[in-house]
């Protein structure tokens, strides 16, 4: 299972590329990553 760490690590990678392609100006993570809750299913 990915942690959060793992997910804020990929964002990280592909941030100026979402950037230039989406015009996105801020990404974040939400839900049970977040709150430390997430499952296997």
């Amino acid at each position: 299972m990915r942690t959060l760490d793992d997910i804020m690590t990929q964002l990280r990678t592909l941030q100026p590329e979402l950037r230039r392609r989406y015009l996105i100006r801020s990404m974040g993570v939400f839900g049970s990553y977040v709150h430390g809750e997430q499952r296997e299913d």
